[in-house]
């Protein structure tokens, strides 16, 4: 984490009215190795994560909340491809892509990809599909047990949270994925 600069809170953000630490402490990685299992519902879409601790995030807006019919969604971050191990054929995959934010630019297109026997969602990607930044819903992990030790990392859009959930974790000084704009 050293080297990171956090600009300050925006006036009047959630940050700001929480009275949270600035920069905000988000739990340092472990450098531990790790092997986490993901499928769909119907087993046809499986893969292995491996590497090093993923962030767990949870967003709170607008689009999480569609994809997810929840009320947040909660997520793995996963930065590069060399991190996983498909045992499917990923072409397979369906995929829904919308824009998000004013400008239908390539960096601003989200798709979400499922199972296309189940539609189980298995993980999102933003902009350009090179970039290796996938967000993986954690309702895959083949075992969910590994979420009892591993809290969530952050909370984004708390502006867009339901008021009776809990406060879970730090909000997060930025988005692990660019921004976008909650409808």
């Amino acid at each position: 984490m050293s080297g990171l600069v956090f600009p300050p809170p925006v006036r009047g953000s959630t940050v700001q009215m929480l009275g949270l630490p600035w920069p905000p402490m988000i739990k340092p990685r472990v450098d531990q190795e790790i092997s986490l299992e993901i499928e769909c519902l119907c087993s046809k879409v499986s893969a292995t994560i491996h590497g090093r601790v993923p962030i767990q995030r949870i967003c709170h807006c607008r689009e999480c909340k569609i994809i997810t019919g929840g009320t947040h969604g909660n997520f793995l971050l996963i930065r590069n491809n060399s991190m996983l191990t498909w045992r499917c054929n990923t072409a397979e995959l369906k995929a829904f892509s919308y824009y998000v934010g004013e400008e239908e630019t390539e960096n601003n297109v989200k798709n979400v990809f499922r199972c296309p026997t189940c539609f189980t969602p298995i993980f999102i990607s933003q902009g350009d599909p090179k970039s290796n930044r996938m967000l993986f819903f954690v309702g895959c992990l083949a075992d969910p047990t590994w979420l009892d030790h591993h809290k969530p990392d952050c909370e984004t859009f708390m502006e867009d949270k339901c008021a009776w959930l809990p406060f879970i974790a730090p909000p997060s000084a930025s988005s692990p994925e660019p921004e976008h704009k909650s409808k």
